[in-house]
């Protein structure tokens, strides 16, 4: 429990960081860019976003509530920008939760595949089954269990493929970076 404390600590003190906002913002904007840009078909019925690798790329950098806040201000400036149905706060959270269980995983962390089969699977159960159902049923008063079994069915699809994309993405991508900018992590206070 002390760890996880010492992980919120030090992420938190990310966002005092100019070079830290910085990178955030970017990666906000890539987030919205992919979200709305770049998706992956899998047959008719269902398909993979890749905004969540900014997401994971946020946390990996700075942490759970770095992630968490990332995601959340991703998730009200496509509301705003590009609304999709009726604003509800709970999408809001459900964005936070997601980016806060990467971070968990992976900041400070020299990330493995079980992390990211962990955190993907975290993330399927909590947020996009249950959480995300739930959701839907409250703004649209769909009924529910039929919306978790069509969530159930197509995160069992998805989620081995976005694993495989992730690992890839931090082992190829994000680790690379980390390793080669000695100035990432740098604190240039506010």
């Amino acid at each position: 429990m002390k760890k996880q404390l010492e992980i919120l600590s030090s992420s938190s003190k990310e966002l005092k960081s100019l070079s830290t906002l910085t990178t955030l913002s970017l990666l906000m904007a890539l987030n919205i860019v992919m979200s709305q840009t770049l998706s992956i078909k899998i047959g008719s019925e269902f398909s993979i976003g890749l905004g969540f690798l900014a997401i994971a790329a946020a946390a990996y950098f700075y942490g759970p509530i770095a992630g968490g806040i990332t995601a959340a201000l991703c998730d009200l400036i496509k509301a705003l920008f590009f609304p999709f149905g009726p604003f509800f706060p709970g999408w809001t959270l459900s964005a936070f939760i997601g980016g806060f269980i990467y971070g968990m995983f992976f900041y400070k962390k020299e990330v493995k595949l079980y992390h990211c089969i962990l955190a993907k699977v975290l993330i399927a159960v909590i947020v996009n089954i249950l959480l995300n159902a739930l959701w839907i049923h409250l703004t649209y008063g769909s009924p529910y269990w039929p919306l978790l079994s069509a969530r159930i069915i197509k995160n069992v699809i998805t989620i081995p493929i976005e694993i495989g994309i992730l690992y890839g993405f931090i082992k190829f991508v994000l680790a690379p970076i980390k390793r080669n900018v000695p100035n990432l992590n740098k604190t240039v206070k506010l």
